[in-house]
């Protein structure tokens, strides 16, 4: 009876060690316990959870339970080589070709469950003492940090040098740095919302500790116990949800104005795409533009606007006229909570965005961001990080708070007098887009936002518009493209010197105007893509640009990118485009070259370049960047319900109440973190003065 139980008590042992084991589990003379093991790697995408299944001697099955990777390039990988696994009884199988980062990830998950079905201990991993350099590829380039090994553990970690910004990355590095430490693994979970730090953070450790001879897979495999969930409640007046741009603006302005605030953000870090945003505001008739010697009202700043926007029949003119006259307070309101503006800038050198308006942020969202965050916590709002709303508590048709949950998987319960809804879009849900935007047809959709702001209103019984496009543009884009100087059509590294082209070969908009309005002629005339064509002078200045998508296809699409031909009638054929509306947009358009000016789009002389043989022509597919749909809002931010009446105690601000107040011709960058903090603080000082009636 003894030897039996020492043998249940190993086994349980192992089993709190080494992994998560689903199922029942028998000792047995094979080579593994039998078990489903989940396990987790980083993919191209972020985090690939997985579980594989043994018997004694064999993997039975490997089923990947959860992903983001890239449909056509890393789902091929996911969809193939679970079969492999199994038929090679082995982590060894043969990578997937163009999935590189995906198959390793996936062969790497079948080694850590190897290891644990196995029951190999830690006490295999053996470094040796000293301070060990690595590198791994962050945001916008790399991270290298130093790490110390001292009497075979990992005892400090220090960054050297990143890319990345302070509020995501760094903040992303110092939680790892304390996970990894503390539990002596590297099998401790990435941070929400900083996916590329911590694959690079990951990448840099294991670089690292390679060279002090650790076993990396067997770093990997030592788990983490997750204490046991908890039900618990919080209460307070005023309840945010999410901390964007909105929700960090509302919670300031709450708490200036008296009411205890809680709020909630999902992810493990700050801004989501505020933090990794320009840092854009704008603000017409502000002191700083007065002390730049810029002349301009809100007057003019509402003219400019519905010139673009007053194409959409949805618009509410009402709400856009309160995000410009409020924008000047905004600003002075982000200055008393010390963030700092740099310069102004605007959007294009075209009426009706030739105003400098843009308030840009010393750096960028990170520098906005981090600002807002240090006055969260000055003036006394409690914030829950990696907690997720749930449900909105609605009761008798007034609601009094929301469900959410976190990391350990809580039932928590936030009771407040009024909740204010600032969740973000679903611009980074694939699934979701596709079906509240199911004529648009994406090469690409990298927008942010996962839709939980538009499901908790529409579930609370808020009233939904939804728009026939949401945020996009048609650029030379694709995922894997190479970094290039330029991108063709694009918002971030335009070129002017190019001919841009609708869906049927015409010219439609000034190639050195702000990207949109290309983007609306094309979204107008009923296409889904446009063309850029460019002839041998261009190729002599960007021969990388021209030759990016030769003899490639699109990865989701599957159609060809881009062709070198000899005559104009070559593109067409290849386009499936009439060769006389081409060859007379082309020809025209070099008349107009050598006449020195564009009597069609008033593109300024020197930015006017022949095209001539060889010729060029790179398709513009669509890149969704983001969501429109979303709950209607009054100009206090009250949601509106089904019966088209505010709902008691219900509020919503930035990307997840914007339909009223969208347009396929956006005006410009800074337009949305200025809707974001007008809404955020006509929420919060209406909700406040709802909250002295309860």
């Amino acid at each position: 009876m003894k030897q039996k139980f020492s043998l249940l008590m190993v086994l349980c042992i192992l089993t709190g060690i080494f992994g998560t084991i689903i199922g029942e589990t028998t000792a047995t003379e094979g080579i593994y316990v039998p078990g489903s093991y989940e396990v987790e790697a980083q993919g191209f995408g972020g985090a690939i959870k997985t579980v594989v299944t043994f018997d004694e001697n064999n993997i039975k099955s490997v089923e990947v339970l959860e992903n983001i990777e890239t449909p056509g390039i890393g789902s091929t990988a996911i969809e193939e080589m679970p079969k492999a696994f199994v038929e090679a009884n082995s982590a060894e199988v043969d990578s997937i070709s163009g999935a590189t980062i995906t198959s390793l990830a996936l062969k790497e998950a079948v080694s850590i469950a190897i290891k644990q079905a196995k029951g190999e201990s830690d006490e295999s991993i053996i470094m040796t003492d000293g301070v060990y350099e690595g590198t791994g590829p962050a945001y916008r380039g790399n991270v290298t940090l130093a790490v110390t090994v001292k009497d075979n553990a990992i005892s400090a970690v220090e960054i050297l040098e990143s890319t990345d910004t302070y509020m995501i990355g760094v903040k992303a590095y110092k939680q790892l740095t304390e996970q990894i430490i503390t539990h002596q693994s590297l099998g401790v979970d990435s941070i929400s919302g900083a996916t590329v730090s911590s694959n690079g953070f990951f990448a840099a450790m294991s670089d690292a500790l390679s060279k002090a001879g650790a076993d990396i897979t067997a770093l990997k495999a030592v788990s983490i116990e997750k204490r046991a969930p908890e039900t618990t409640s919080f209460d307070s007046d005023i309840l945010v949800i999410g901390g964007g741009m909105a929700g960090m603006t509302a919670a300031i302005q709450a708490a200036d104005d008296g009411a205890s605030v809680i709020l909630i953000e999902k992810l493990g870090v700050f801004g989501g795409s505020t933090t990794r945003s320009e840092g854009y505001v704008m603000g017409a008739g502000t002191d700083y533009q007065k002390e730049q010697g810029v002349n301009d009202s809100a007057d003019a700043f509402y003219k400019d606007i519905m010139s673009v926007y007053d194409i959409e029949p949805l618009l509410n003119a009402d709400l856009i006229k309160k995000v410009i006259y409020d924008s000047a307070d905004l600003i002075t309101f982000l200055q008393e909570n010390d963030v700092k503006f740099e310069k102004l800038v605007a959007v294009s050198t075209f009426e009706p965005r030739a105003t400098p308006r843009n308030h840009c942020s010393a750096n960028k969202g990170s520098g906005l961001t981090n600002a807002l965050v240090a006055n969260l916590e000055k003036k006394g709002v409690k914030v829950f990080m990696n907690t997720a709303a749930t449900e909105i508590i609605n009761q008798d048709g007034v609601v009094v708070g929301a469900k959410a949950t976190n990391q350990f998987g809580d039932d928590i319960t936030f009771n407040a007098k009024a909740t204010i809804l600032c969740a973000g879009s679903y611009g980074g849900n694939v699934e979701m887009m596709k079906k509240l935007n199911p004529n648009i047809v994406a090469e690409s959709i990298k927008g942010s936002g996962d839709g939980d702001g538009f499901t908790l209103a529409e579930n609370a019984g808020a009233k939904m518009l939804l728009l026939d496009y949401p945020q996009l543009q048609y650029y030379l884009f694709w995922d894997g493209i190479p970094k290039l100087p330029v991108y063709p059509a694009s918002a971030i590294a335009p070129v002017k010197n190019i001919l841009l082209t609708d869906g049927v070969g015409k010219r439609v908009a000034n190639e050195a105007d702000f990207n949109f309005e290309f983007i609306a002629k094309v979204y107008y005339s009923g296409q889904q893509e446009g063309y850029c064509i460019v002839g041998k002078d261009f190729y002599a200045q960007y021969p990388e640009v021209c030759e990016a998508g030769l003899g490639k296809t699109f990865p989701s699409r599957g159609d060809e990118i881009a062709l070198k031909a000899d005559t104009v009638e070559e593109l067409a054929k290849w386009a499936n485009l009439d060769p006389a509306i081409l060859t007379e947009t082309v020809n025209r358009y070099n008349e107009l070259c050598d006449l020195g000016k564009d009597l069609d789009f008033n593109k300024d002389a020197q930015d006017m370049q022949r095209i001539d043989p060889p010729y060029y022509i790179m398709k513009l597919p669509a890149v969704v960047t983001d969501g429109y749909s979303g709950a209607v809002i009054n100009e206090n931010a009250q949601i509106i319900g089904v019966d088209d009446k505010p709902i008691p105690g219900f509020y919503a601000a930035g990307c997840c109440a914007v339909p009223e107040m969208s347009c396929v011709n956006y005006y410009g960058c800074g337009t949305s973190l200025m809707t974001c903090g007008v809404y955020g603080r006509a929420a919060a000082q209406h909700a406040v003065t709802y909250c002295l009636t309860k």
